[in-house]
């Protein structure tokens, strides 16, 4: 059983370092085995119709927890399956709980809104709207005869070397 709570069908499950887990196939009993790998950990599925569910957790870094009932090529995972082995996995730390999925009261306050697309919002929409109309004009304005780069009169001084050796007559 798990430190917290038991997995809930609406949990949202991650692999915390994703690049820590990797895979190999071994020969087993029943079969070839899938030997997954994270850190020092290794969990093997070696029961057949617990392969699938092993090549999903591979797929998905980040997943709700009864989504996983549908890991299986063929019937469904029952709940109860699924569960015990997810918090297996927990425990084993190869999983960690996340928000609940669906749970906007548990998502980051921080969180940044989606990005627009290119199309979504162009330079004639923000002309259009006004909002940054002629403030940068105004800022590179005030700030053009106060900043100039370190390496200016150096760059000014080869400019003028260059213009003069190309002047003159060989």
């Amino acid at each position: 059983m798990s430190e917290k709570s038991p997995v809930q069908p609406l949990d949202e499950l991650y692999i915390p370092k994703r690049r820590r887990l990797t895979h190999t196939y071994l020969p087993g009993p029943q079969g070839p085995a899938l030997h997954l790998y994270y850190g020092t950990t290794e969990v093997c599925f070696d029961e057949p119709h617990m392969i699938p569910f092993g090549e999903q957790l591979l797929q998905h870094e980040r997943f709700a927890a009864g989504s996983t009932t549908d890991w299986n090529k063929g019937e469904p995972y029952s709940w109860d399956d699924v569960k015990a082995t997810l918090e297996a996995l927990i425990d084993a730390g190869v999983l960690s709980r996340g928000a609940t999925a669906g749970a906007e009261a548990q998502s980051c306050p921080f969180a940044m809104p989606p990005a627009r697309s290119a199309a979504g919002l162009g330079r004639e929409d923000v002309e259009r709207s006004g909002a940054m109309r002629g403030t940068t004009s105004a800022i590179a304005a005030e700030t053009a005869g106060r900043y100039r780069s370190p390496a200016s009169p150096r760059m000014n001084a080869a400019k003028a070397m260059c213009a003069g050796a190309r002047a003159r007559p060989r």
